[in-house]
């Protein structure tokens, strides 16, 4: 995704302050559990007042079709008995985190750019929001700002009657940015953030967040709250709602149980000013160079999405709807040797191969096909709850991109397990639009839409090691330019270590070899986000 806009909170003295706090690891007491709807997929809680909560809820599920649908609900609930008093359902949008502005509720929706305006005492729906910026996930309201989170190490300050981004901080926790930042409580001067898991499986923790600096204060871990058996069929943690006198109402993702705490404040010693170690260097991206070895003619009514070499055959991806397919091509003379359509109804995308089977993202459809490689009959289809851009195979799990800055990790089944992400950095910058991806040695090359480059990225660490500009192989093409027939395709050949790329609508394929320069070194500038 894009860098959010820098707020007062992220001057340089700010961000350099937050990287120098320590975070207290607190405790948590258990003042009293009651039930909670173990079907509930919790994506918000706030206090309703008078022994009540208002809850979020959300999730997709197959359609029996071969497509998702979806089921999410706005709920008043009795917090004592679990009952619910007052439900709104919807069908038309997986809903995510929740906040309480006067006499209204704002609920965000998953898909990038929506929210849900309703009156908090009727559930009537007042108005559909529509806001620039990034996807909703928490929510929370400090009495005049709106906080939101979108599973990134950023929290964007938000007006509360347009959600009109007014600024935004980077979160650290012990130096080092904090990725899954999800369902949001502001209180008491602080942002309280249940944290998504990572790739460290870590799960059912909060974060205790300064919003003058992004800093964290201190980490709660609630994992012990759940018997094994109830952890088992549960999820994540994923609501909290202040109560008042230090008390909060602490549930999760089908949990069976909703829990009154209260945090024990451990502190942690404030580190010495001569312990702050010095700024590490950070290399910039080299850039890279491409010798052209060969030029093949290729499909110029393919909008390609995805491309893929396995041992001499060429599988690749096209879109638009209407349009959309999976072919093999005959690499010497462009022709499809054999295609297989995608109903008309989905917007094909990323490509990837796992053993004899291709997996095909589509953009907006919530889901993917799996096809046999040898001869494109389909019998499976795998979900995600993103959009879907760029997928590749890194050997042991399946790398997808959404058009943000984010790369998302996937089990190569059809169960497609979530299995962690990394937000990317180019130097000190936020990237996005990350589109087709080609997982090459444990690196992951991806084209960057609406440009002719492509990043070298090296997923461990979340950061671009390599620009490569193709500018000046995009071939002359007469065709609509609000298209975007920028350059989009790549795959790598490994006996003899070259790269085959096209474009969109391109009438020319070229094979690569791809070069690079030793980077610059620059010590790394403290800025703002």
């Amino acid at each position: 995704m894009a860098e959010p806009p820098a707020s007062d909170a992220t001057a340089p003295d700010a961000t350099a302050a937050a990287s120098r706090v320590v975070a207290a690891r607190w405790q948590l007491e258990v003042i009293s559990s009651h039930p909670h709807d173990p079907l509930a997929h919790t994506e918000g809680l706030v206090s309703a007042g008078e022994g009540q909560l208002f809850e979020s809820e959300g999730k997709s599920y197959p359609d029996g079709r071969g497509g998702l649908a979806y089921r999410s609900s706005l709920r008043l609930v009795d917090l004592a008995s679990g009952r619910v008093q007052l439900r709104v359902d919807r069908q038309d949008h997986w809903a995510e985190g929740l906040a309480v502005v006067g006499d209204q509720l704002i609920q965000l929706s998953l898909d990038q750019g929506r929210a849900s305006v309703y009156d908090s005492a009727t559930f009537a729906r007042r108005a559909d929001q529509i806001y620039e910026g990034q996807p909703g996930w928490g929510l929370c309201h400090d009495g005049t700002s709106l906080w939101m989170s979108d599973g990134s190490a950023f929290l964007s300050r938000r007006d509360p009657a347009t959600l009109a981004v007014l600024g935004s901080i980077r979160v650290v926790l012990d130096g080092a940015p904090l990725l899954g930042l999800n369902e949001l409580e502001c209180q008491a001067g602080r942002i309280y953030a249940n944290l998504f898991p990572s790739g460290d499986g870590e799960r059912d923790r909060i974060a205790v967040i300064d919003p003058a600096n992004g800093a964290v204060q201190a980490l709660v871990d609630a994992s012990g709250l759940l018997s094994p058996a109830e952890q088992a069929a549960a999820a994540e943690l994923n609501g909290i709602a202040a109560l008042g006198a230090g008390r909060f109402a602490l549930t999760g993702k089908l949990w069976p149980r909703l829990y009154v705490v209260r945090f024990l404040e451990d502190q942690a010693p404030s580190p010495s000013p001569t312990a702050t170690p010095a700024p590490t260097a950070i290399p910039l991206p080299a850039q890279l160079q491409a010798q052209v070895l060969a030029t093949y003619p290729h499909d110029g009514s393919c909008y390609t999405q995805g491309l893929v070499w396995d041992d001499g055959r060429i599988f690749e991806s096209c879109g638009l709807y209407q349009q959309s397919r999976i072919r093999e091509v005959e690499l010497s003379t462009g022709r499809s040797i054999r295609e297989q359509a995608v109903p008309d109804l989905y917007f094909a995308e990323g490509l990837a191969l796992v053993d004899q089977r291709l997996f095909q993202l589509t953009w907006r459809g919530g889901f993917g096909f799996i096809w046999n490689r040898d001869d494109f009959s389909s019998t499976e289809t795998f979900s995600y709850p993103t959009e879907g851009w760029g997928l590749c195979h890194d050997g042991r799990r399946l790398v997808q991109s959404d058009g943000s800055g984010r790369l998302s990790f996937y089990s190569p089944d059809p169960a497609y397990r979530p299995q962690g992400f990394v937000d990317v950095l180019r130097h000190v910058e936020m990237v996005d639009r990350l589109n087709e991806l080609e997982c090459v040695d444990g690196l992951v090359w991806s084209n960057v839409y609406l440009t002719n480059w492509i990043y070298r990225i090296d997923p461990a660490q979340g950061r671009v090691t390599g620009v490569l500009d193709l500018s000046a192989l995009v071939p002359p093409l007469d065709v609509n330019p609000s298209l975007f027939p920028v350059l989009n395709g790549i795959a790598y050949d490994a006996a003899d270590n070259s790269y085959l790329v096209t474009g969109k609508l391109w009438p020319v394929l070229y094979r690569l070899r791809i070069h690079e320069r030793p980077p610059l070194i620059l010590p790394l500038l403290t800025r703002g986000h």
